[in-house]
């Protein structure tokens, strides 16, 4: 659920955060492949290593790219830092959502009629979170939109849910 506050709240950095977990895959099977290079080579070499130009060359390609590849993990870092603190201030909201959510689940063992999909629950949870402007409270109220999210959220799942119990 944390994701989906950031996805409504912050979509651009919820872009950025996708980006940022492929670049890391990227880097990490670039740093692999460079490795596994300079083992071959270096398991290759007949003659002296100090010697053979080749891999003298593959050496310094390889740190070249290690230098590019670190760079690049930390300003992904640095970004994931900001989407981290955005994720933290709001688990206090995630907590409550995931609580309900296993509550909601539970009610199968009363009866297998009450049955309930995730898309429901997300999407109970995505309607709170876009109406949260036309209750009145504005962006910069952080704690207030976080405690306006938990009371309509828990309001909206108790109005849905009741409508559907016999």
């Amino acid at each position: 659920m944390l994701n989906e506050i950031i996805r409504i709240e912050e979509n651009k950095r919820y872009i950025q955060r996708q980006k940022n977990i492929q670049q890391k895959a990227d880097n990490a099977s670039k740093k692999k492949a460079v490795d596994d290079q300079i083992l071959l080579l270096l398991a290759n070499s007949k003659e002296d290593i100090l010697e053979d130009t080749e891999l003298r060359e593959s050496l310094k390609e390889a740190k070249d790219t290690q230098a590019q590849i670190e760079q690049s993990n930390a300003e992904t870092e640095q970004s994931m830092k900001v989407i981290d603190k955005i994720r933290a201030e709001n688990v206090p909201v995630g907590l409550r959502v995931s609580r309900l959510f296993f509550v909601l689940t539970d009610l199968t063992s009363v009866d297998p009629m009450y049955q309930y999909s995730l898309d429901f629950f997300k999407h109970i949870f995505e309607k709170t979170l876009l109406e949260t402007e036309a209750a009145g409270i504005e962006k910069g109220q952080k704690a207030a939109k976080r405690v306006h999210w938990v009371a309509e959220f828990t309001r909206r799942l108790y109005s849905n849910v009741s409508r559907s119990l016999f």
